[in-house]
């Protein structure tokens, strides 16, 4: 596509009317030339123009060099007042239409009605990957839309030149400003994505026309990027030494003007085409500014010079140039903020480190309200790097922490990891000014480590940032994932108040907790269940400990000497004999066992044994049987056909102090059982559920729930009428009234039953004798 210079606006493209055109130009040039060219020290200079990089692929494909409010104040500056009847760029609303994903390299488009075109220009840029400095200067270029002050709709119809030869009429499928502006970017996108088989490729020498009219002769120019390849494709014609020699004016006869005006704009809106630096200052003043979006910062000093220095070089500009440029009252530093997201940052060695608050950067000597603000495209050029933490140092090689009133200086870098929960933090550098103001109020020893003295053998574990607890045993301390100790001077241990002696149980926010092997579970029970003592941990060194699996039943231990798993109660460790027994003790259900250290175990006061739940005991003084029921009762046997009909027919010996353990029940162990709401009648091993509302008259005997769930249990539903026999006797009894009354015949059995095939429970040979007989039926 031809362009000629853009100060005459001449967008005709057909042959024909060319030479017109050419004849126009020449003839009312000087009463059309309305733009003064910039003074030299502004305006684009030919010598920088390489015909093989017009561009550079980084400027080109920058999608972030600006944001969309920064597109319409850039709008707004170059067009302040519109001429009364138009509506010009800045002011300019268009539907959009959706358009799906491209190969090529284009996102979806949302097509959203009633975009500005600033919304428009800066979303077609972000989802096709263009930069948006490209998009307006194609659209100055193309039309001079950009800068005009009475567009027309036949302008904005055709805003890009897309789908407009230079020897034919506009294709009218592409009219509409949002189809110009989106099919210019995605044909750029497509140059890019398919190089080959295009007219103009990068990395290979090309044959490019002057001029349309092929008598004006071609060159040969090696195109050294994509960016550049895309523009020729786009326009294809080099301009030649007669229209680079007069950048604000016409050349000659075989001249074109459209890359060239390309760069021209592009250089005098946002400076270098290949990226040159944001810092700028005139001849005559040494003052260097940064520039970015539309305003400028005074650099104060050549440390903000070089602390943001991947920003430079900086560039010699004229006074009007710099004066475009508002001026910000904030001095340039390397403090800056994302003006998109209010991320603000400190730049340091080259990368930018984020602030997690404005407490921290306030903590650092600065203030929220003194950043400045960089572009998106400036961003980039400061690399993100590690998050700005409370660990710094100053000039002295000393790592500090930020702490109360103060800061804390850490003589051991394993302290830092730790401090910083194990993964090693970002360092700052904090001025020397700043940091006067931070008076040094502790040497800080590692959470969770342990310390001591030379002139005393107690070993503290150190909890949080100013308490140390004494430990009783290495093994108590490993459970908490502290190891080996350091010995340190009594005045650093003295800087710390001592709290009571590290126990394995602890509380963090009011929640009981049991230490084992570097964690922390939970006791859903609560500390009162096991019995053992608590200790207050700190906020600090709860937050430092992970969370293990929460243990919702009873505590039960055991350490790598012995199989014994202990229960935890009363404050003591207890010996559970059988995995029945454990099950009894933890309500029936598998119970967690936490592995311990020795030591930590032989902390834990040792008491009698468990006995064997659901089992028949007595002690070698007292001839009673008892039967063990869960952790703490004990009920007394009257007769041994009664337990015989739970499956339990031998008894064992236990010490005097274990039964003492156990509290006797008021009663004897009867056949029928209650579990939870719920009466079950033992027989031939099992015990059967009776249905709700049976009234048997039998007495009852209550058990806990960890027993019930380790008797053996009959299947099926439960009994609405309890008949049993004996596997030696036909006789067929069913429980009324406490007793068994005998049954005569089938037929009465079926009459009780109300029809229902019977349940008859089997008991024992010569059993039953522990339940009166009743009158026959």
């Amino acid at each position: 596509m031809i362009r000629l210079p853009n100060v005459l606006r001449v967008s005709a493209r057909r042959r024909l009317g060319f030479l017109a055109a050419i004849l126009a130009v020449v003839l009312v040039a000087p009463v059309l030339a309305v733009v003064t060219a910039p003074s030299p020290a502004e305006a684009a200079s030919s010598a920088d123009f390489n015909p093989g990089n017009i561009i550079s692929d980084a400027q080109f494909y920058n999608s972030n060099a600006m944001s969309v409010a920064q597109v319409q104040a850039f709008l707004n500056s170059k067009v302040p007042t519109c001429r009364s009847g138009y509506v010009c760029l800045k002011d300019y609303r268009a539907d959009s239409s959706y358009q799906p994903v491209r190969a090529a390299g284009c996102a979806a488009y949302p097509g959203p009605a009633n975009q500005s075109a600033a919304e428009i220009i800066w979303l077609v840029s972000s989802l096709c990957g263009i930069n948006p400095q490209v998009m307006l200067v194609l659209l100055e270029k193309e039309q001079g839309l950009v800068s005009s002050t009475s567009p027309t709709a036949g302008i904005y119809r055709k805003a890009t030149g897309f789908g407009c030869p230079d020897t034919a009429d506009c294709d009218a499928v592409y009219y509409g400003f949002f189809n110009q502006v989106y099919n210019a970017a995605y044909q750029y996108k497509k140059y890019q994505a398919t190089p080959s088989g295009r007219n103009f490729q990068a990395g290979r020498t090309n044959t490019i026309q002057w001029h349309p009219n092929a008598g004006c002769g071609t060159s040969q120019v090696y195109i050294e990027n994509q960016a550049t390849a895309g523009l020729y494709n786009y326009t294809p014609y080099r301009p030649n030494s007669a229209a680079l020699g007069n950048m604000y004016g016409t050349g000659d006869g075989c001249s074109t003007y459209g890359n060239r005006n390309f760069f021209r704009i592009f250089t005098d809106w946002f400076g270098n085409t290949q990226g040159g630096g944001d810092f700028a200052r005139t001849e005559s003043n040494s003052t260097i500014y940064l520039l970015s979006g539309t305003t400028k910062y005074a650099v104060p000093s050549m440390d903000v010079l070089n602390g943001l220095g991947n920003l430079g070089p900086f560039r010699i500009v004229s006074q009007s140039y710099l004066d475009s440029f508002s001026t910000s009252p904030l001095l340039a530093s390397t403090l800056v903020r994302d003006a998109g997201t209010g991320d603000i940052s400190l730049v340091q060695a080259g990368a930018r480190h984020r602030f997690t608050s404005c407490e921290l950067v306030s903590s650092y000597g600065f203030a929220c309200g003194a950043a400045i603000n960089l572009s998106p495209a400036q961003l980039g050029k400061l690399p993100a790097g590690g998050e700005m933490t409370k660990f710094f140092t100053v000039n002295d090689g000393t790592v500090y922490m930020l702490s109360p009133g103060g800061r804390t200086a850490i003589t051991a870098w394993e302290t830092v990891i730790s401090l910083n929960g194990g993964t090693v933090p970002h360092i700052a550098t904090m001025s020397a000014q700043a940091a006067a103001a931070l008076p040094i109020v502790q040497a800080v020893l590692a959470p969770m480590s342990l310390a001591k003295s030379s002139s005393s053998a107690t070993v503290f574990f150190i909890d949080g940032l100013n308490r140390k607890l004494p430990i009783a045993s290495f093994g108590l301390a490993g459970e908490f994932g502290a190891s080996g100790f350091k010995t340190v001077p009594q005045s650093q241990l003295d800087s710390y108040t001592t709290g009571p002696a590290l126990t394995q149980t602890v509380r963090c926010d009011g929640k009981a907790y049991f230490a084992a092997a570097g964690s922390l579970r939970e006791l859903a029970q609560g500390a009162d269940a096991s019995g053992l003592p608590v200790t207050d941990l700190s906020a600090d060194s709860c937050a430092r400990l992970p969370r293990g699996e929460t243990i919702t039943g009873a505590l039960f231990v055991i350490s790598p000497d012995s199989p014994t798993v202990y229960g935890v109660k009363a404050g003591t460790a207890r010996g559970v004999p059988t995995w029945t027994t454990l099950l009894a003790l933890n309500d029936g259900s598998a119970p967690q066992i936490v592995w311990i250290s020795q030591d930590a175990r032989s902390a834990i006061p040792l008491a009698s044994p468990y006995l064997p739940g659901a089992s028949l005991v007595r002690s070698p003084g007292d001839a009673t049987i008892y039967f063990v029921d869960g952790a703490t009762r004990k009920i007394p046997v009257g007769s041994f056909t009664t337990t015989s009909a739970f499956g339990i027919d031998s008894w064992a010996y236990a010490t005097d102090a274990s039964l003492a353990t156990y509290t006797a029940a008021t009663g004897s162990l009867t056949r029928v059982v209650r579990c939870g709401s719920t009466d079950y009648f033992a027989a031939g091993d099992r015990i059967y559920p009776i249905a709700g509302g049976v009234t048997h008259g039998m007495a009852v005997t209550e058990l806990t729930g960890g027993t019930c769930a380790v008797l053996p249990q009959g299947g099926g539903a439960p009994l609405e009428h309890v008949f049993v026999k004996t596997s030696d006797n036909n006789t067929v009894y069913v429980i009324e009234s406490g007793t068994r009354r005998p049954i005569g015949s089938w037929n009465q059995i079926m009459t009780i039953s109300g029809g229902k095939p019977p349940v008859i429970l089997v008991d024992g040979p010569g059993t039953l004798n522990d339940i009166p007989v009743g009158p026959a039926i």
